[in-house]
């Protein structure tokens, strides 16, 4: 009896379309965590689901305990039968960022045959008292999300939490959002040097564009196109543009002392932008990218001369140079692709315009903003739309507050905690992750069984990558049997090599046994893995150390 209402207990419910013999609608089940013979030992040690009494009649900011922030708009909840929702309503909230929390919850980083590098899970749910509640139709909310490293190639997933799938509604805004230049450009000017005489970290030895030209640090460009993180994002294409476009007006360069500090560049794919902040990126991309083709297309056969004059001169310069030493190697790729390469730096499909929002003179940062708004005439549609803005901005200026202080401070980046910022559309689990793509994946049939000296009639396993942040399920393949890849399904290559730890829970007669084993991941391996009684309370520790490589 315990262990159905420890189950019951672990149980929530989304609304979606369905239809019970009276043809009205009804719910379907969807579990937080899924159910599990150990439960009763993992129950305390599970992320908790945390509940906030909110008014749907206003729009909402819940912040969860490890970070997590969500927008709520006025009026964005509805039965599952469609009628509106007045009053106070009850939103469920768990956050999943350690991979102790994957193994206590269940949470599997997989999609398909594809493993996923987690970058931190969370499950959202709505109810009005008992009853289930949905999004409206076109409502969304956004969510901040704490994450465990920057989110360079990461990617919003849905699913149950133990089978994933990508989410292309959860998109960033498809708006461009202008920030305090100070903020975006921390070291002001600085940011966009030229080159660097040592390879050293010394700024002094870093040589900046003319900023005459390029001048992030004039208050003109508030609010425009260059105060914002898309325009950012651009900098390294059009310094390589630039560059390019520069060859013939730095001949000492290339054929005498190589100083950059010397260097005579062309401004022209900079003043596309500088020149004129009030167009849209789409319209100034669109002069920049012609420009540059139509530089290369004019001086193509110029520019090949050029390149191979450079390439005899090294070689005389050099007298340890022979005809394989290359300045400019073309042996691989041609002068074309060597040359358009710098118009993949552009953001991809990136033609965010920017979004300039009327704040009828109030803080939208004010917790009360939402009822000031409205006493001054403002529908809630658009306050919806306002307080939704200010929300990512907000979020998008934490990030950039915390980057400055890195700067200041001299730490690294990479300690940090990022931020993803996303909408939502459907309650249930959502996965920050990235695909693991990397040819060292292959085969790896790895059984494990165990070794103590109690029978167990069920063991909870865990294959753990810590390096990767990626957590496998086990599938019993025989009696006290168990592999990590499932043959009537999807097949999920493993990275051979990678160091992993295996680690069983087992609950038997209502003793806890527990095991873990550090492992190198290589096909046709059988790992003995001796589970043996522990206390409840060390549970805990035993899965903080085990994640320890």
């Amino acid at each position: 009896m315990r262990f159905i209402l420890t189950l019951i207990s672990l149980t929530l419910f989304i609304c979606s379309s369905c239809s019970d013999k009276s043809g009205n609608s009804q719910l379907t089940e969807k579990i937080v965590f899924r159910q599990s013979p150990v439960d009763s030992a993992y129950a305390s040690l599970r992320p908790a689901v945390q509940t906030f009494t909110i008014d749907n009649s206003k729009a909402t900011i819940v912040k969860a305990a490890n970070g997590t922030e969500i927008l709520v708009p006025a009026n964005c909840f509805v039965t599952a039968k469609g009628s509106k929702v007045k009053g106070a309503i009850q939103i469920k909230v768990v956050e999943a960022f350690s991979l102790q929390d994957f193994i206590t919850g269940g949470l599997a980083t997989i999609s398909g045959d594809k493993l996923l590098m987690s970058n931190g899970m969370m499950f959202i749910n709505a109810k009005l008292g008992d009853e289930e509640l949905t999004l409206d139709k076109g409502a969304a909310l956004t969510v901040s999300m704490p994450t465990m490293s920057g989110n360079n190639g990461f990617q919003m997933f849905t699913g149950n939490g133990s089978e994933w799938k990508v989410d292309s509604t959860m998109t960033a805004t498809d708006y461009a959002i202008p920030l305090p230049l100070n903020l975006l450009y921390p070291e002001g000017n600085k940011f966009f040097w030229t080159c660097v005489i040592d390879a050293g970290e010394k700024k002094e030895d870093w040589f900046y564009l003319d900023t005459s030209i390029i001048s992030v640090t004039d208050s003109k460009y508030e609010n425009t196109i260059i105060a914002t993180q898309e325009f950012k994002q651009r900098s390294n294409a059009l310094r390589m543009m630039m560059i390019n476009m520069s060859f013939f007006t730095n001949h000492d360069y290339y054929f005498g002392e190589e100083d950059c500090r010397k260097e005579k560049n062309n401004y022209a794919i900079w003043k596309v932008y500088y020149e004129h902040p009030d167009r849209s990126f789409y319209e100034s991309d669109s002069i920049a990218k012609k420009m540059y083709i139509d530089y290369f297309v004019q001086n193509e056969k110029k520019i090949a001369t050029f390149c191979d004059e450079v390439n005899k001169f090294k070689r005389t310069y050099y007298s340890n140079w022979t005809d394989t030493n290359y300045y400019f190697d073309f042996r691989t790729t041609s002068l074309r692709d060597y040359y358009m390469r710098a118009l993949t730096y552009f953001p991809t499909g990136d033609t965010k315009e920017l979004k300039l929002m009327n704040d009828h003179g109030i803080d939208l940062t004010a917790t009360n903003a939402f009822d000031l708004l409205q006493e001054k005439g403002v529908g809630v549609n658009e306050i919806n739309e306002l307080l939704t803005y200010n929300f990512r901005r907000q979020s998008l200026l934490k990030i950039l507050i915390n980057a400055k202080e890195v700067i200041k401070n001299q730490e690294k980046l990479s300690n940090m905690y990022a931020s993803t910022v996303f909408s939502v559309s459907v309650m249930g689990w959502i996965n920050c992750d990235r695909f693991f793509d990397d040819p060292s994946a292959g085969k790896a049939e790895m059984y494990v069984s165990n070794g103590g000296k109690d029978n167990l009639d069920f063991i909870d396993l865990s294959l753990v990558i810590p390096e990767l942040n990626v957590r496998l399920s086990s599938f019993q393949v025989g009696t006290n049997k168990y592999s990590f890849t499932q043959k009537g399904g999807p097949y999920t290559k493993l990275p051979i090599g990678r160091t992993a730890v295996v680690v069983g829970v087992a609950i038997q007669h209502d003793s806890l046994f527990f095991a873990s084993k550090k492992i190198n991941i290589k096909d046709g391996i059988n790992i003995n893995l001796a589970m043996n009684y522990i206390s409840t309370p060390l549970l805990k520790d035993s899965l903080k150390n085990a994640m320890k490589l």
